[in-house]
């Protein structure tokens, strides 16, 4: 079977490229890795901040831990959701209550420079 008409062609091409980004996204990929309890290795060195970023992880917004920490929305979201829950962290490793958040997450922020503080 062949289509010639270029504009059924192109929305196909156009969902083709929806599917293959929302399923192979770096994002989605680094999900499945932990998922299979793998390490992930970047295509390029995240690891290269040039100074460091001290965040209040008992006041940090949504849109703040999704930049600096390099998370999810939905991991943020859970983070904020556990915060309130406790009525704020103790102790910035409590972070690590969430399955999804592991020490090699905690030792790749703190390779990038990314401190994390309750106060």
């Amino acid at each position: 079977m062949v289509i010639d008409d270029s504009e059924i062609i192109e929305i196909f091409q156009n969902q083709f490229v929806n599917l293959w980004t929302n399923k192979y996204s770096l994002e989605r990929t680094q999900q499945l890795y932990k998922i299979a309890k793998v390490d992930f290795l970047p295509a390029s060195p995240t690891s290269a901040r040039s100074e460091t970023e001290v965040i209040n992880i008992n006041s940090v917004s949504l849109e703040e831990l999704t930049s600096i920490l390099q998370i999810s929305d939905p991991l943020a979201q859970k983070i904020i959701a556990l915060r309130d829950e406790l009525g704020g962290f103790k102790e910035p490793k409590h972070l690590t209550q969430l399955s999804e958040i592991t020490n090699l997450e905690w030792q790749e922020w703190e390779e990038q420079g990314i401190i994390i503080t309750v106060e």
